[in-house]
C-alpha cells in the first residue's frame, strides 16, 4: 500500500497491471451515439430527437445496466444520471413486450 497525493492510502499495482478506471474511461469517450448501446428501435428513436450525445456518466452507466450490472452513479446536477438509471429501465420493458406478443401470436397460430 502507498499513499496518494491526498493522503490515502491504495493499492500498489504490478507492472503490467491495467488501471481499469484509465481503461473504462477510454471505452466510454469513444461513445458518440446511443446507437452504440443496440436500444430498442422505439427507445432509440425517442432518446436520439431528444439528446444529441451521452454525457459521460450515460456513457458509462448504460451499458452496464443492460448487462445486468448494479450502478451506483455520482454525478453533479444535470450530468444525465436519470436517463442513464432510466433508459436500460424502458429498454427491458420493451424488449419484454415484444417477446410476449410474439409468443401470444406463436401459440394462437
Amino acid at each position: 500500500m502507498a499513499n496518494d497525493s491526498s493522503g490515502k492510502r491504495r493499492k500498489k499495482r504490478t507492472p503490467g497491471e491495467s488501471d481499469e478506471v484509465g481503461s473504462r474511461k477510454s471505452s466510454v469517450e469513444g461513445v458518440t451515439s446511443f446507437t452504440a448501446f443496440r436500444l430498442d428501435a422505439r427507445l432509440l428513436k425517442a432518446v436520439s430527437n431528444q439528446f444529441g450525445k451521452p454525457t459521460l456518466v450515460q456513457a458509462a452507466a448504460i451499458p452496464l445496466a443492460l448487462d445486468g450490472r448494479d450502478i451506483v452513479a455520482r454525478a453533479k446536477t444535470g450530468s444525465g444520471k436519470t436517463l442513464a438509471y432510466v433508459v436500460p429501465i424502458i429498454h427491458q420493458i420493451l424488449a419484454k413486450s415484444v417477446c410476449q406478443s410474439f409468443l401470444t401470436r406463436l401459440i394462437s397460430e
